[in-house]
């Protein structure tokens, strides 16, 4: 039989009716793969909105407000910080007298729970707050490695301060010379741990207030003394209101913008944050600083590596390797110099601000410093694993997750001083370091869609529910582990 043709064109009709429908399958699958497309555009954008929602929300929250949800464990911080201590204890006191190298033996740590409490608060209309910090430390047998009684040979620094405040002045420098003979005073001496930090009773100091007024205000002498159980400097900082962008930056401290101890204008710049926290959006490329009275300056961070803190990713940053740098190659560190000059790179000389006291802040055991610094003392041994500075930040909402601060302080020993041991040579002789910090802590077992244990604060527990929703990686994981619940909450 003859097949059908179509009379429009000569193509069989049942021909035409499959390429027809291959048509329309094409079509379909065309409208289909455009709706897939869009879908997934639609998806995606809701996502990143969503993604940016959230973390407005996350960053609000961490604005500080009276009352707000952070405000409580701001003011009265509940996760444990730790305050070790090391002291050096000089081996050969004879042998260094006679000319020789100081010998230290590192000992410690000395570990104290530090419980600070925010005191005379104030908020102000331009989003900033005033407030003064009251610490409390408390020895901690169990994690130490000595006791407070621990008896040490270590250099008699008031005795040491006062014979580089005459060094340039022959009448005194006779009356130092007298005065170490008739009262026996000494280059060195012998002092409990205890006595070293929380201070002593210092003959040189009474002797010395018979002569005349001393810039030092305590009574006693001690390198902690005025910390323990004492309202602090005020310091004003921008609680984020308005601006996330200068969340946490100090913008005063003892009511002053600017400080007056260094030669140049950027030394004396107030910057930075008191090191509880930083702005949220924290880049790589960033230059961090942090500031603290006690260290009369900012210290900037770099970023040096990304780590993991309990599961989350955190940038690590640390002080970069010139930040006590001196020198034709550092010019922008001139101005932290003296009228007398720079100390060795290594070293911030804290004679300006600490009452003209012969003393210096390094890293411990004279990390980054110069080499002749560790050529001075024997026993020092610099390592960056113990000894360096690091800030471990969770990137989004500028919250540190870690931080280990550590400083070294040292008496500097120059030949011009009127002490039968100056006259050898020039020293740096370490004294004692510390290392302070804390960060994310385990506190009961929280699931992303659990109650938190009871356990935990009621102001810990209002911080996790606040954030859990935003940021459930930082404050709770899937499943319960030792890990399980973490929170930040502060440092200093």
């Amino acid at each position: 039989m003859e097949m059908e043709k179509n009379m429009a064109n000569g193509t069989p009709a049942s021909m035409n009716v499959v390429v027809s429908r291959v048509n329309r399958s094409a079509r379909c699958r065309c409208c289909l793969w455009m709706v897939a497309v869009w879908c997934a555009a639609t998806v995606i954008f809701m996502l990143a909105g969503y993604d940016s929602v959230v973390h407005s929300v996350a960053v609000n929250q961490m604005v500080l407000r009276q009352g707000g949800q952070k405000y409580e464990s701001w003011v009265d911080t509940p996760v444990p910080v730790y305050y070790k201590v090391y002291v050096f204890n000089l081996t050969n006191p004879k042998q260094f007298m006679a000319g020789d190298r100081p010998r230290v033996q590192e000992r410690g740590p000395y570990v104290y729970l530090m419980k600070e409490t925010k005191e005379e608060i104030e908020f102000h209309s331009n989003g900033s707050v005033t407030y003064r910090t009251k610490p409390l430390y408390f020895f901690q047998p169990e994690m130490s490695n000595g006791a407070e009684e621990d008896v040490l040979v270590t250099v008699n620094i008031p005795f040491v301060n006062a014979a580089d405040a005459v060094k340039d002045q022959g009448f005194f420098r006779m009356v130092i010379q007298m005065a170490k003979k008739i009262h026996g005073f000494d280059t060195v001496r012998t002092l409990t741990v205890g006595e070293l930090l929380w201070g002593h009773k210092s003959r040189v100091m009474e002797w010395a207030r018979q002569l005349q007024e001393l810039p030092y205000p305590h009574q006693l002498f001690g390198l902690l003394v005025g910390f323990n159980d004492s309202i602090q400097e005020p310091y004003t900082m921008h609680t984020g209101k308005g601006d996330a962008a200068k969340m946490n930056q100090i913008l005063s401290w003892n009511g002053r913008q600017r400080l007056d101890f260094w030669s140049g204008d950027k030394c004396n710049e107030i910057r930075g944050t008191d090191a509880n926290g930083f702005a949220p959006g924290v880049t790589k490329g960033d230059r961090l600083y942090i500031f603290n009275g006690q260290l009369c300056r900012a210290i900037p961070l770099v970023f040096n590596d990304t780590v993991m803190q309990s599961g989350i990713a955190a940038y690590r940053f640390v002080p970069p390797d010139d930040v006590f740098a001196y020198g034709t190659n550092f010019p922008e560190n001139a101005c932290y110099c003296s009228g007398g000059g720079c100390p060795p790179s290594g070293i911030l000389d804290m004679k300006p601000c600490y009452w003209g006291a012969s003393v210096g802040f390094s890293f411990p055991h004279f990390y980054k410093g110069d080499p002749k610094l560790r050529h001075m003392v024997l026993g020092l041994r610099p390592n960056p694993e113990k000894h360096r500075t690091e800030f471990d930040i969770y990137p989004d909402l500028g919250i540190p997750l870690r931080v280990k601060l550590r400083m070294q302080m040292n008496v500097m020993l120059d030949r011009n001083q009127p002490l039968e041991r100056a006259r050898h040579f020039d020293v740096v002789l370490p004294v004692f370091w510390f290392e302070v910090g804390s960060g994310l802590t385990a506190r009961g077992c929280c699931r992303p869609a659990e109650t938190c244990s009871e356990s935990a604060s009621s102001g810990e527990n209002n911080q996790r529910h606040s954030l859990h929703s935003t940021h459930p990686h930082i404050f709770a994981t899937p499943t319960c582990s030792n890990h399980s619940n973490l929170v930040w909450l502060g440092y200093f």
